[in-house]
């Protein structure tokens, strides 16, 4: 795009290939910090899931209600009316259709597709399942359920009975990719479904007009040629594993000391406090002046633990790190190919966290972001194999926007 980033912290020269590359490792070591915070942030989202809150937008039907600390969920008017849809359904086996039009005749509007959604959430007999857990997990959620279990499952067999000339599969060992790979057109998940007479998977866009239908044995194929694209050859190993350490430190240090800095300032501050208290605790100062002290004493070290948040996290072993991530990368596409579904979508979530496109015209996958660990190494791994061939380095580009062959971010349009 013409556009070149400045750094004045970290300034180099970025027309020259050395350049190029040492910001390009800057730039993979800040998004390896953003995924390490998303890590962190994803952690305890599944913690309070399991512990049965309710992580996200709040289901129709419910309000938020803070009683004391805690911020629990309430049943709303429309919650009263979804009640009533499940009871319509069990008791009086009327259609959706039919129950649509009684629903709207007291005020609550609803498409076919929402109201299927609702009968199949088990949110509403108490039961809580979320992205963040298992295939297949659910919780007990400490939300007032608004109908009976019993009541759930009968409304739902009746949608059972709903039968046509494929299945939709939710979660299947033979569609892992499914919503992890997108349209390359209308940017869309896809979804997965099975052919019952011939007993063959395919992917699909759902988007009306797109008619993307591809046979899902090949786009597996396809993406295992896509991982073997950061594959690490077993010859660079020892020497990868060298520069990436050697990097890592480099590019952390600037961190690891202001993170030193502050914890200092923050000890000292946290003695004045404490020294503060004391006095006033002995009638040495009055309130007034305590009161004042303390506050900005407080203020300051709510500051200084809110930078320190921002401080990049120290690895404990980093050594031990890029030697398991480098293992990891030596068969990473063999490994998906032998893995359970489990496996493959915690493979493909933690390479590809955005997922990946398909582009129908050059029957091949692309990718708007690519884990900064195996990026970088997949970025050093083409240096040095440029250099064993004695190319000039001129002629290397160490660009964020294509890491090799085959892997780009996909433009906005």
């Amino acid at each position: 795009m013409g556009i070149a980033v400045v750094a004045v912290t970290q300034p180099v020269d970025t027309m020259t290939a050395s350049g190029k590359l040492q910001q390009g490792i800057q730039f993979l070591f800040s998004q390896f910090d953003n995924d390490l915070r998303r890590e962190k942030c994803m952690t305890g989202m599944e913690a309070r899931v399991r512990r049965g809150l309710w992580v996200g937008k709040v289901p129709m039907g419910y309000d938020k209600v803070i009683v004391g600390k805690e911020v629990i969920l309430k049943p709303n008017k429309t919650g009263k009316l979804i009640r009533l849809a499940f009871q319509l359904k069990a008791e009086q086996g009327l259609s959706n259709t039919d129950i649509i039009k009684h629903l709207k005749a007291q005020g609550l509007v609803l498409y076919n597709q929402t109201i299927t959604k609702l009968f199949r959430n088990p949110f509403y007999c108490g039961l809580i399942s979320h992205g963040l857990l298992e295939d297949g997990e659910v919780v007990e959620g400490k939300h007032e359920p608004l109908i009976t279990r019993q009541l759930f499952l009968k409304v739902n067999g009746l949608q059972a009975q709903n039968a046509h000339g494929y299945t939709q599969v939710k979660e299947d060992e033979e569609l892992p990719l499914r919503h992890h790979i997108k349209c390359g057109s209308c940017r869309k998940p896809l979804t997965g479904y099975e052919m019952k007479k011939k007993q063959i998977h395919y992917y699909k866009c759902n988007t009306i007009g797109c008619k993307l239908n591809r046979n899902a044995n090949k786009l597996h194929n396809l993406y295992e040629g896509f991982l073997s694209e950061l594959e690490v050859d077993p010859r660079y190993l020892l020497k990868l594993a060298e520069i990436m350490e050697e990097t890592y430190y480099k590019l952390t240090e600037e961190s690891r000391a202001e993170e030193k800095r502050l914890t200092t300032q923050h000890t000292e501050l946290k003695k004045k406090l404490d020294t503060l208290e004391r006095r006033y605790a002995f009638g040495e100062i009055e309130k007034e002046l305590f009161t004042k002290f303390s506050t900005e004493l407080k203020v300051e070290l709510l500051e200084i633990e809110q930078n320190l948040e921002k401080c990049a996290p120290a690895l404990s072993n980093p050594k031990e790190f890029i030697k398991m991530g480098l293992g990891k990368a030596l068969t990473i596409s063999d490994s998906w190919g032998k893995a359970n579904v489990q496996s493959r979508k915690q493979l493909q979530a933690m390479v590809f966290p955005e997922g990946v496109y398909y582009d129908r015209e050059n029957d091949g996958y692309r990718t708007q972001r690519v884990n900064g660990f195996f990026a970088l190494s997949s970025q050093i791994q083409a240096f040095l194999t440029e250099k064993e061939k004695g190319k000039s380095d001129q002629n290397n580009h160490f660009s964020l926007s294509v890491v090799r062959r085959g892997i780009e971010p996909l433009l906005p349009e």
